[in-house]
């Protein structure tokens, strides 16, 4: 089969899709600082030097972070990919932006970041490097150009031919039976081809004032040694991994944060040498992190415990960084953050007021350090048969789930962070902290009345073949 499939399939290899670098026009009248988010996937905040204290392998995010403003308790709203970037696109909660399962779009009734952006007359363009968050799914809402870097698909197969039953069998006994090298390109497109797509377009229109998502997948799995040599370590193959098994690929999933940072850097240098980076505004965030055991289980996307939603947030400020005298750089701040605040926060970054369907806050708001509806950071999930509501404060969690859910959780969690940062031993049987618990059942029992309240209505989309092919490889889809 997997010959004859070889064959067959080879002969209608396709190449990548081409981002759009050589269009340019003057945008004129736009007085705000041209805006960068690099969004990583998959990146546990504690894996970040400046936020471990440990960690020597981030040195490029960790300077990123000593010439801007890190947030030490930044919580993603979700824990899988697809409503964690459609929180921060949009400033709602999962249940109010409704892009929260496989086939769920981003609704055309939300405002995106980038329309609000583009209306003012930013230039904006995204590279969307997972297939949940690209134009199939209505994440390219307000860019004027947004690219999917698309992976390639095994065998040499095109669009077309991914679409057949016996190409998705013949795949299907390659990763499981087969010994085999892994390639990345069959997965996602590395921070190497990122930077390939993402600086041309940097240079291509410097003279702009530009709104610019680059996303990086490298944390994501499969994890990959480097150098490459053919191993990697994907959901796909090994679905539920032995524990033994955590160290090795915590280990793995490391290297490839230390690959990733290094591109970063390269990113960044570049960003300084066209003149750009001091007037900048550079935010560095990610969707979510990865669970290696410490809860009992794998991956993401099917628990809210801080492995998985604590993420970093680092925003370099206008004229900090590159001898600038902005003030902010290299300062911590212990507020709790939100993903939900990103488009708050650059949109008035830009002098634009924020559309009042946003649900989040400016970070830099006068007085915002107070923490203001940031010191109950509300998170939910609803995936695989789990759905999940939490509510965190600095110093406590609260983690509420369905009865009976398949991962196995606790209906209600109740963990002292400041005390058990692990969050190990489950109090909410104690007598001691019953207060507590009251206090932070009913914090979350009004957010997810304001979320449900803001609710617009669930679209979903027929996904392909092709598209199924690709979650299958990183896991969403078994």
């Amino acid at each position: 089969i997997l010959l004859a499939t070889g064959g067959l399939i080879a002969a209608g290899a396709g190449g990548e899709r081409s981002s759009d670098v050589g269009e340019a026009s003057q945008v004129v009248g736009v007085g705000g600082p041209n805006i960068i988010l690099i969004a990583v996937d998959t990146l546990r905040a504690d894996r970040v030097g400046c936020y471990n204290g440990k960690v020597s392998w981030t040195p490029n995010m960790d300077r990123l972070a000593g010439e801007g403003v890190r947030f030490e308790d930044a919580i993603a709203q979700a824990s899988w990919t697809k409503p964690s970037f459609a929180t921060v696109f949009t400033s709602l909660y999962p249940s109010s932006h409704q892009a929260i399962r496989k086939p769920d779009m981003l609704p055309d009734e939300v405002v995106t970041l980038a329309e609000v952006l583009d209306e003012a007359g930013y230039r904006t363009a995204g590279f969307a490097n997972n297939v949940n968050i690209t134009s199939l799914f209505n994440f390219d809402q307000g860019f004027d150009t947004y690219t999917f870097l698309e992976p390639d698909f095994f065998f040499g197969a095109d669009e077309a031919a991914a679409q057949l039953s016996l190409y998705n069998m013949a795949r299907l006994v390659r990763e499981r039976f087969l010994a085999h090298r892994t390639e990345v390109r069959h997965y996602y497109r590395d921070a190497e081809t990122v930077n390939e797509h993402a600086i041309p377009w940097i240079e291509a229109h410097q003279n702009e004032r530009f709104f610019l998502f680059i996303h990086y997948m490298d944390p994501h799995d499969p994890y990959f040694h480097h150098p490459y040599d053919g191993i990697g370590y994907a959901r796909v193959h090994r679905p539920r991994p032995p524990a033994g098994l955590a160290a090795e690929y915590a280990r793995t999933y490391d290297a490839e944060v230390a690959y990733m940072d290094a591109r970063i850097g390269a990113l960044l240098d570049r960003v300084r040498t066209l003149g750009l980076y001091r007037d900048a505004l550079i935010v560095l965030s990610a969707d979510h992190g990865e669970e290696f055991i410490e809860h009992g289980g794998w991956w993401h996307g099917t628990t809210l415990n801080d492995e998985q939603v604590r993420v970093p947030l680092i925003i370099k400020l206008p004229g900090d960084g590159e001898g600038g005298a902005g003030g902010s750089a290299g300062r911590v701040r212990r507020d709790q953050a939100r993903l939900l605040d990103i488009a708050p926060t650059l949109a008035a970054a830009a002098g634009l007021s924020p559309p009042e369907t946003w649900q989040g806050e400016d970070l830099f708001a006068p007085g915002a350090e107070a923490g203001g509806g940031r010191e109950w950071a509300f998170s939910e999930e609803d995936h695989e048969g789990n759905v999940l509501r939490s509510t965190r404060t600095r110093a406590w969690k609260l983690i509420l789930a369905n009865p009976g859910n398949p991962r196995g959780l606790e209906p209600t969690e109740l963990y002292r962070l400041d005390a058990d940062p692990g969050e190990k031993k489950n109090l909410a049987g104690a007598d001691p902290h019953r207060d507590v618990l009251r206090e932070l059942q009913s914090r979350t029992e009004a957010a997810e009345e304001l979320a449900r309240e803001a609710s617009v209505g669930a679209v979903q989309t027929e996904m392909d073949d092709a598209t199924r092919e690709r979650l299958k490889a990183l896991g969403y889809i078994e």
